[in-house]
């Protein structure tokens, strides 16, 4: 350790222990007398054990500035020990002892469609709070660095202090400096805006008054998901039922297939998340006479609204189990009949009903 390095640290610790009116000289050739005194009012362990000033001011840093240590299982979180190596890049330039008037508290938990960091903040009695969402992590960790690096930087500028020696196209030592934090600011601003999220999946089905009997059918989507809104088109399937016979004896065997077009939106919950859905549906209603001395295939345009709630649980990063409790609501109900030799309706063979129960359970894959 050079000499010039040993007085800054014994002037960054004594400011450490007095504040910055009792020991606030730079260095411009001060007297040993004066540098001694400063030392005198540390803590010397921290000079005997070598350490630097960047040393110092993170060891008063992580009292203020708290990070996850343990992120959630499997996630590429940013580590609580690269923190300050990663502001510094941002700033491009070591940290001081001023930007640690900051207090940051980052709490990261896992979502429906990945993950949310809240980050909250202090400085001269002003508290604030921002939000980010991300598919990974690592994503949602690299914007909240952002956004200190931003905070710190314009507390610098307002304290009149250059945040770099140089502009970034200058070099320092041979190699370029950092970018200003200027184009962090906008990576920042990127990185806080809500992101698109597409996805598939996969469920089973079960319906009531749609068909003549209690059914089970499938369910095949796509999905786009933004924010706290998500739009499925959705295949549905419903599989040939039989109806009990009618007056004659005859029977018809029904069968759905249709598409759907839904809107969710979250109310609550992130881990866990609880929504309010609606949309429409369109497709065909099929029926085949049994039990019919001429059995005529019969198809029924089936138009329906749509009401549901939606439960989605994640399970993994990009994995997601959804339940989905729901009412179609036919614009037409749909009528299957038996005839004569003149076509004249002879029974009704199944209505369907005014209002069918669904409930529906797929895994999803969301990228």
């Amino acid at each position: 350790m050079r000499a010039r390095d040993i007085i800054e640290v014994c002037l960054l610790a004594a400011r450490r222990q007095v504040g910055s009116s009792a020991c606030s000289l730079r260095w411009r050739g001060q007297t040993l007398a004066i540098v001694l005194t400063c030392c005198a009012l540390t803590d010397l362990t921290s000079f005997v054990r070598g350490q630097t000033p960047r040393a110092l001011a993170e060891s008063r840093a992580l009292p203020r500035w708290s990070w996850p240590d343990d992120p959630p299982d499997g996630a590429d979180c940013l580590a609580r020990s690269d923190l300050a190596r990663r502001i510094e890049e941002q700033l491009g330039g070591p940290l001081s002892e001023a930007d640690f008037a900051f207090s940051f508290d980052a709490h990261i938990e896992r979502t429906a469609d990945g993950f949310r960091l809240v980050l909250t903040s202090e400085h001269d009695g002003q508290h604030g709070e921002r939000t980010f969402e991300g598919s990974t992590c690592r994503e949602v960790s690299e914007a909240a660095v952002l956004l200190i690096t931003l905070s710190l930087d314009d507390a610098r500028t307002s304290r009149g202090s250059r945040a770099r020696e140089a502009p970034a196209d200058a070099t320092q030592n041979g190699a370029p400096t950092a970018a200003p934090a200027e184009g962090a600011r906008a990576a920042a601003q990127a990185h806080d805006r809500p992101r698109e999220h597409w996805g598939v999946g996969a469920g089973a089905l079960l319906d009531v008054g749609t068909l003549p009997r209690a059914a089970a059918g499938f369910e095949l989507g796509v999905s786009l998901a933004w924010a706290r809104s998500r739009f499925a088109l959705t295949g549905v399937g419903l599989p040939a039922v039989r109806s009990e016979p009618g007056q004659d004896g005859a029977r018809v065997e029904v069968s759905l297939w249709a598409a759907r077009l839904g809107y969710c939106h979250t109310l609550l919950g992130t881990r866990v998340s609880l929504g309010a859905c609606l949309g429409v549906e369109l497709g065909k209603a099929s029926g085949l006479g049994v039990d019919l001395l001429s059995p005529q295939p019969t198809s029924l345009v089936w138009a329906a609204g749509w009401l549901a709630a939606r439960v989605a649980a994640a399970l993994h990063e990009h994995w997601a189990l959804a339940l989905e409790p729901a009412l179609a609501i036919p614009v037409k109900r749909g009528e299957f009949v038996s005839s004569d030799a003149d076509g004249a309706a002879t029974a009704v063979l199944y209505t369907q009903a005014k209002v069918s129960g669904r409930v529906s359970l797929a895994l999803e894959l969301s990228f």
